[in-house]
């Protein structure tokens, strides 16, 4: 399964939905995140996707948009091999 491909993303909300720890500590949080990643030294290759997360939920994970970073409310990144 692809990093950040749809199968690895609907894995994963999957995942974070079945969580109770996320579930309790997740819960006082609202809002897209929105997540990057790259090969190392190569910034052009970027990848990114967009969580909606919303009390202790995730109710969308897809790839990112052009217009997401101005949404989200938390931008992380890393190389490939940091995630």
């Amino acid at each position: 399964m692809e990093i950040f491909g749809q199968a690895w993303l609907d894995a994963w909300r999957a995942e974070i939905n079945q969580d109770p720890v996320y579930a309790d500590k997740g819960a006082r949080w609202s809002g897209p995140v929105m997540l990057r990643v790259w090969p190392a030294g190569d910034r052009s290759r970027t990848r990114a996707v967009w969580l909606d997360l919303d009390d202790g939920r995730c109710h969308a994970a897809r790839p990112a948009g052009p217009d997401d970073r101005g949404t989200a409310a938390l931008v992380i990144g890393a190389p490939l091999e940091n995630w």
